[in-house]
């Protein structure tokens, strides 16, 4: 440092170092490259169990919706498995294609690397600026949201329904919107209630639009809705198809009152921080409804997600208010600001462990290697 120089803040090096990393092309590439390995670093997938994993009740489950797409899941109703019924999409295209589950799992693992890439792109979009793509992204690639294309080994598939309703967000064209939408929705219908945000962050003008442009996309998301409604209601008609209520609904939530909190802070953790901060776009009267549309999804997915066992990954369907409260900040805040904000939600997610309300804390490799052997 120059003599007389005013010392430089960690915060100003980091910032500086992280825009020199982002400079060129193929920037969303090493970014999303570097975020999955820390990532994984901090919370490793059982990669050391997958042999025994593949041949358990979800597995077997699975392959035999694969070939039997309109049937009734063969298992106790109360699992995960047996609540399976309409999410069709992985079994699909796993039937199509004649994979095997580590094909599965490695196709899951390319979408969950495609999400990464994506978020950093429509992070740049909405922001104008590398930096800021850079630390949103990062907010969900150290949660379980960037995670779930990686650590999922038994079938959950959150990470396909991530992924459609992230592209869903991105797309533009209302036929890619709607596909995207209507793949989301069967692939979880936790993902059909969050088509609502989509829907929301659609009607809402990006910096520079006419605000009182009606999108078509906005239109094609309601379509995929109401398509899948009533193409799910003729299924269940035709092949006597229900999903089961067991484990799920008010007496499991009043069993889990006390994990509210935890269980809403899990889902999305450091990534609630532009959600939140996104909330400073009520002083303009034109944001209103679309933060009152968004807050009461919001809202509907968290108490969805408290009344089943699986809490954590539940609430973290709600990952695309994040993208809506950056929407609303960007144009409203300087590039400094934004920055901050979204450096500190990044921070938070990375320095908080990740804990899953269902399977418990996500444990590095080495940590669960050495604690073998105590």
């Amino acid at each position: 440092m120059p003599e007389g120089a005013a010392p430089v803040s960690p915060y100003v090096t980091i910032l500086r170092r992280v825009e020199a990393a982002l400079v060129g092309p193929g920037w969303e590439l090493r970014g999303s490259a570097a975020l999955l390995v820390i990532g994984l670093l901090l919370s490793t997938p059982a990669w050391e169990r997958l042999s025994l994993i593949v041949r358990t009740t979800p597995w077997r489950v699975f392959y035999e919706k694969a070939e039997a797409p309109f049937s009734q899941p063969r298992v106790d109703e109360a699992s995960h498995s047996g609540k399976t019924t309409f999410r069709l999409v992985v079994p699909l295209v796993a039937g199509a294609l004649n994979l095997g589950p580590y094909g599965v799992l490695a196709l899951q693992g390319g979408i969950g690397f495609a999400f990464l890439v994506l978020a950093l792109r429509l992070g740049r979009r909405e922001t104008g600026d590398r930096v800021s793509a850079l630390f949103l992204a990062a907010s969900l690639a150290f949660g379980y949201v960037g995670k779930a294309g990686f650590v999922d080994l038994f079938c959950w598939f959150d990470g396909w329904a991530y992924f459609f309703l992230l592209a869903a967000l991105a797309m533009r064209g209302p036929l890619a919107v709607f596909l995207l939408a209507s793949l989301a929705a069967w692939t979880d219908e936790r993902a059909f209630i969050a088509l609502g945000l989509v829907t929301v962050w659609h009607l809402l003008p990006a910096p520079g639009e006419d605000p009182r442009r009606v999108p078509q996309e906005a239109a094609a998301v309601v379509a995929a809705a109401l398509g899948y409604v009533a193409l799910r209601a003729g299924l269940a008609a035709a092949f006597s198809l229900y999903t089961p209520t067991e484990d799920a609904g008010l007496s499991v939530l009043a069993q889990q009152f006390p994990l509210l909190g935890l269980a809403a802070w899990t889902s999305l953790e450091g990534a609630w921080i532009p959600v939140l901060a996104g909330l400073w776009a009520w002083r303009d009267p034109e944001a209103r409804v679309a933060l009152l549309a968004g807050g009461l999804v919001t809202a509907l997915l968290l108490v969805v997600s408290f009344g089943v066992i699986d809490m954590t990954r539940s609430g973290a369907y709600a990952f695309p208010a994040a993208f809506i409260g950056v929407r609303l900040l960007s144009g409203r805040v300087s590039r400094e600001f934004l920055r901050a904000t979204l450096f500190v939600a990044a921070l938070v997610s990375l320095l908080f462990p990740d804990h899953y309300l269902q399977t418990g804390w996500q444990q590095p490799y080495l940590l669960r290697l050495v604690t073998s052997w105590l």
